[in-house]
C-alpha cells in the first residue's frame, strides 16, 4: 500500500467511525426519548379486545368524568363494572348474562359492604356493612325495597334486631 492508499484507508476508517458513533448516539437518544414518552399514555378511553377484535373490557369516564371500567363476556354483555360515585366511593358491580344486577361490593355513605339481589327485579334484598361508625349491619329488604329486618352490632359488640312492616314501621325491636 502506498502513502496515498494508506491515507485514504485511514480517512475512510475515521469517517466510518464517526458515522457509526453518530448513528449509535442518534438511535440511543431516540430510544431514551421513546422510553420517556411510553411511561405516560393519555387517552379518553381504552378498549381491550380479544384475538377476533371483539371488545372484552373498557376503561372510560362517565358523563360526570368519573372513571369506570367494564368487563364484558364473549357475547358482549356487561358482566362487571368498577366505578366511583359522585362522593368518590368505589364499587364493583356484577351482572348476569341478561344484564340484571346481582351484587355490589364497595363503599357508600353507609359504610363498606356488599349487596345481593335476585336477577328477577334487581332490587337489593340483603345488604351487609361495616358502617362508618364501626357497627356491623345486616339489612333484609322486601321486593319493594322496604327494610324489613335489621341486625346491628354496636362497636362494643352488643346486638340489636329490628323488624318492620311493609311500610317500614317498627313492629318489634330487641336489644
Amino acid at each position: 500500500m502506498n502513502r496515498l492508499q494508506r491515507t485514504a484507508f485511514i480517512l475512510s476508517c475515521l469517517a466510518a467511525s464517526f458515522a457509526g458513533s453518530l448513528a449509535v448516539s442518534l438511535f440511543t437518544g431516540r430510544a431514551e426519548a421513546s422510553q420517556e414518552k411510553e411511561t405516560v399514555v393519555k387517552a379518553q378511553g381504552f378498549e381491550l379486545v380479544d384475538k377476533n377484535g371483539k371488545k372484552r373490557a373498557s376503561l372510560t369516564l362517565d358523563q360526570d368524568a368519573r372513571p369506570m371500567m367494564r368487563f364484558l363476556d364473549g357475547d358482549g354483555n356487561v358482566r362487571g363494572v368498577m366505578r366511583m360515585d359522585k362522593d368518590g366511593n368505589a364499587s364493583l358491580n356484577f351482572y348476569d348474562k341478561d344484564d340484571k344486577w346481582l351484587l355490589w361490593l364497595g363503599e357508600n355513605n353507609t359504610g363498606t359492604g356488599l349487596g345481593l339481589a335476585p336477577p328477577t327485579d334487581e332490587k337489593n334484598r340483603i345488604n351487609v356493612y361495616v358502617t362508618k361508625d364501626e357497627k356491623g349491619l345486616i339489612e333484609c329488604l322486601d321486593k319493594e325495597g322496604v327494610r324489613r329486618a335489621t341486625l346491628t352490632t354496636a362497636a362494643d359488640g352488643s346486638p340489636s334486631l329490628t323488624l318492620t312492616d311493609d311500610k317500614g314501621a317498627k313492629v318489634w325491636g330487641g336489644p
